[in-house]
């Protein structure tokens, strides 16, 4: 089974409102091209020969599509997708039942105030009493992280990604450097508390409270010189003095 692939600068598409086209889109979209509504009471209406139908559209990250779809003035559907915080491509929007073969009308109304990323529309072109299911398969759904096609990095997603754990580890090292510096600060507090306990001052004794000792006339010390010690020597709290011979 054949599908029919319709970009959304096919002359085939009629657009109402205010719209905004990206001719830089990324690889993943298909022929790196998308559509954005930018304003209220936007619309595309889609004429086809065929079975079957489906949307196509990208997610922006923390921008959440919403759109109606109606199919020859029948009932809408509604669709509203999930917040993301990557960009998604070829994210199917809305996909019809099998009506019967012939001339259909779509009619796509994007919730006012909220951006439409509308990337294409498939159809089965033929009498086809089934869903093209290969098509998921043709045109995979894809997860972006770039900002464009020249491969530059979309910084809404590098950037957290770098800084937070580069904030966390500076933290860490700063908590530490303080946590150590607390630790010494506390151990010098324990000991400024530690009470101060004065020693007993020495109170000298004098020598002559000493039993007396009879020394020698003459004493010979170890460098040579005669000393002569006197009785002043023990009656006296200064140090002894010696004269040499």
């Amino acid at each position: 089974m054949l599908a029919a692939v319709v970009d959304n600068t096919s002359p085939d598409i009629e657009y109402s409102g205010q719209w905004s086209f990206n001719d830089t889109a990324p690889q993943t979209d298909y022929n790196q091209t998308t559509a954005y509504s930018t304003g209220p009471d936007s619309s595309f209406r889609f004429k086809f020969n065929g079975t079957w139908v489906q949307v196509r559209g990208s997610l922006i990250p923390h921008i959440i599509s919403s759109a109606a779809y109606t199919l020859d003035g029948g009932r809408p559907t509604f669709f509203t997708s999930a917040n993301s915080s990557t960009y998604f491509s070829q994210r199917v929007f809305y996909t019809s039942d099998i009506v019967p073969y012939g001339e259909h009308t779509l009619v796509v109304t994007p919730a006012s105030s909220i951006s439409y990323c509308f990337d294409n529309i498939i159809y089965t072109p033929g009498p086809y009493d089934v869903a093209p299911t290969a098509v998921m398969t043709t045109l995979p759904v894809y997860s972006y992280s770039y900002s464009n096609s020249r491969g530059r990095p979309d910084l809404r997603v590098l950037l957290p990604a770098v800084i937070l754990p580069c904030i966390a580890v500076l933290a860490a090292l700063l908590a530490a450097v303080f946590f150590m510096r607390y630790r010494r600060r506390s151990r010098f507090i324990e000991l400024e508390d530690v009470p101060y306990t004065p020693t007993t001052p020495y109170s000298p004794t004098r020598l002559s409270s000493l039993a007396k000792v009879e020394l020698p006339e003459k004493a010979l010390s170890a460098d040579g010189y005669h000393v002569v010690p006197t009785q002043a020597h023990f009656d006296s709290d200064a140090p002894p003095t010696y004269s040499a011979l």
